[in-house]
């Protein structure tokens, strides 16, 4: 048996069927299982909670109730911790949220289970107390891209931000193909720092954003994605839209972005705009990564990035080439 906080160890799997119990922080905390038998752990099955396979699990020994969800996977029946029930700190509203998230990222449509959350479980766990231990703050790509809005982009190497026409050309890959960019003004101070305004969409007919939590709480992840564009469709999605956003900064790697400008970014000039964006967020996201800080996985040398595509401009002939000594002494006498 083990007394650790996910209560995962040996167990009874039979269940308290003298009472029912319901899905109420009331019952639950008033509810205790019955080891009249002797049983070390008993998992007894809440009632109306609305959630495939929930149950209340308690210990013997210490008495502590986990809420616990059994699933079915690769062929065998397992169970995953959700969290440790303690009134007015987690209850079943947490326990709501908790399953709900995970079965959206774990279940097919047809609500059978494609990855184990037990693992996923396990995983979050290790790396909340690898970040109590180096000091990080566990920031995905999407909270990180957030954080980068707010701070309206800041320079790289120098103080201040960059133009707003830079911050333009960095929001389309970042947060746009999206709604939200309709709300976005562009503007530079009398230094030439780069800002951000809101205004009303009058095409989407959508109010005036209040700060940057209000706009993406309005368009949140996969929300408000533009199809289709003067009856164009529109296939391209921003990073924060992708599954990668739900990554931790820390956890990109040269690869996991380089595979990501193949399979959305078309054009050398698509491309470069997006390594470009790649390194302004991971410039802003260093403060969250604690004091051993991986190395920068969008640098053009960790990518790989040599050479971009030829363009294929009608004057991208012209590109390479240069004026002869007589043609410049005309150009001069002119």
């Amino acid at each position: 048996m083990t007394t650790s906080k996910l209560g995962t160890g040996l167990e009874n799997s039979s269940t308290n069927k003298s009472t029912e119990l319901r899905f109420t922080d009331y019952s639950i905390n008033k509810f205790q299982s019955d080891f009249s038998l002797g049983q070390i752990t008993i998992k007894t099955k809440i009632e109306n909670s609305g959630l495939k396979g929930l149950k209340l699990s308690q210990s013997n020994v210490t008495k502590r109730k986990y809420f616990v969800q059994n699933f079915w996977f690769n062929n065998k029946s397992d169970y995953w911790t959700v969290g440790e029930f303690r009134l007015g700190v987690y209850g079943i509203n947490e326990c709501r949220n908790e399953v709900n998230e995970i079965m959206k990222s774990h279940c097919n449509s047809e609500g059978l289970w494609t990855r184990n959350p037990k693992i996923t479980k396990r995983h979050k766990n290790e790396r909340v107390k690898k970040a109590e231990i180096l000091n990080r703050q566990m920031k995905t790509v999407r909270e990180c891209i957030v954080e980068l809005c707010k701070a309206n982009f800041p320079k790289i190497r120098k103080e201040g931000t960059v133009t707003g026409q830079t911050i333009r050309k960095f929001c389309l890959p970042l947060i746009g193909y999206n709604k939200r960019t309709q709300h976005l003004v562009y503007d530079d101070d009398e230094f030439g720092n780069g800002f951000i305004t809101f205004k009303a969409s009058h095409k989407f007919n959508t109010n005036k954003p209040e700060s940057w939590d209000d706009l993406f709480s309005k368009f949140p992840p996969g929300h408000g994605c533009i199809k289709k564009i003067n009856g164009r469709e529109v296939k391209d999605r921003s990073l924060y839209d992708s599954d990668i956003s739900k990554m931790l900064i820390e956890e990109l790697t040269p690869a996991i972005v380089r595979n990501y400008l193949e399979t959305t970014s078309k054009g050398w000039a698509t491309k470069r705009t997006m390594i470009d964006a790649f390194q302004i967020l991971w410039s802003n996201s260093k403060k969250y990564m604690g004091d051993d800080k991986p190395l920068n996985p969008t640098t053009r040398e960790a990518l790989e990035v040599k050479n971009f595509e030829v363009s294929k401009g009608k004057n991208s002939e012209y590109n390479r080439r240069k004026f002869q000594p007589e043609a410049l002494e005309r150009i001069r006498a002119n």
